[in-house]
């Protein structure tokens, strides 16, 4: 592999991986010998650089993939008498998508809708919406990669009807591209539809650095006041986050990251070694003379939370993070 192509690889991984996923370019041509598929100043290849590597809560927290707290999310922003400041705008926008699909409308006001009910993981379902005055349920399963089982749809429908059984019935299969439900009584809605239906009725703030402050905020809130104490409205409270240590260990990787896309470089990682010198740390090499640039973060390597490995300086920091467990017997020492 060339040095050019080495050198994009370390530092856009993730546009690498998203073009392995497009399956427009295969996994042998990216890694043999020879220059990459596309030139690093390719147009096509810089926007997709931008948008792949532009900053996401969800993936610095290490939940994108996580169905459970997707679900209790959307379960947070469905809310109309929640925290978030939306009222019923999400709700509404859900209504859209889903009357769209379904061509069933939904009954009563937006004003009425403020009376309903948002449950996450009711009964094995994944959100049960329920408004009592209107006599109306709405379920919905959502998936993110996950295929569905074959009669799991059946089955929730089934007993919502049972339990029902004289209400109006509404059923959405949210998922990333909108795939097709098996069965047809679920309106097919896609991530993408009901936010782009969103966006404009919650004037939804779109800039990258609120969103990143806003996210060091709530960590630092976290860390100062401990788990029991933080407010409504931190993200980590939100996603039931503030007591898993394996969420916690992903942020740390991602900050310590010199090609995250915080844009601190080795800020965060200068900043640690820089305190564990304070506590004796002995470094072979000068910590001014040190180019971390192309370290590398690995996570539950051989059971150890966090490497940060320099071949450069042949330098390896292993950390074990702890959030309210004990270390074991022999835990470190192994």
């Amino acid at each position: 592999m060339s040095s050019n192509a080495i050198s994009f690889y370390r530092q856009h991984h993730r546009s690498i991986a998203a073009l392995e996923a497009s399956r427009c370019f295969a996994k042998t041509s990216i890694q043999s010998n020879g220059p990459l598929p596309l030139s690093a100043s390719h147009p096509i290849l810089t926007e997709l650089t931008r948008r792949i590597e532009s900053f996401n809560l969800f993936s610095a927290i290490g939940v994108a993939e996580a169905e459970v707290r997707h679900s209790r999310f959307i379960a947070w922003l469905l809310a109309p008498e929640g925290k978030n400041g939306l009222g019923v705008a999400p709700l509404r926008a859900l209504q859209c998508v889903m009357e769209r699909a379904g061509g069933r409308p939904w009954p009563g006001t937006a004003d009425e809708w403020r009376e309903c009910k948002v449950q996450i993981e009711a009964d094995g379902m994944d959100l049960v919406i329920t408004h009592a005055g209107l006599r109306c349920v709405i379920v919905i399963e959502n998936k993110i990669h996950a295929d569905q089982q074959s009669d799991q749809l059946v089955r929730y429908r089934r007993r919502i009807e049972k339990q029902y059984p004289d209400w109006s019935q509404f059923y959405c299969y949210l998922t990333l591209r909108g795939d097709t439900p098996l069965d047809t009584a679920y309106a097919a809605v896609s991530y993408e539809e009901w936010l782009t239906e969103l966006s404009p009725r919650a004037r939804l703030e779109q800039e990258r650095d609120p969103a990143l402050a806003v996210m060091l905020r709530d960590y630092i809130e976290l860390i100062q006041k401990g788990p029991d104490k933080i407010g409504e409205l931190n993200v980590f409270g939100i996603l039931h986050l503030a007591r898993t240590e394996l969420k916690h260990s992903h942020f740390i990787a991602w900050m310590l990251a010199p090609q995250a896309e915080h844009d601190w470089g080795t800020a965060f990682a200068t900043y640690l070694l820089d305190l564990l010198i304070q506590r004796g740390l002995k470094l072979q090499t000068p910590m001014q003379e040190l180019q971390l640039e192309d370290a590398l973060v690995r996570r539950e390597r051989e059971h150890v939370d966090i490497l940060f490995i320099s071949e450069r300086h042949r330098l390896v920091l292993a950390i074990e993070n702890k959030i309210g467990a004990a270390e074991s017997a022999t835990q470190l020492a192994d």
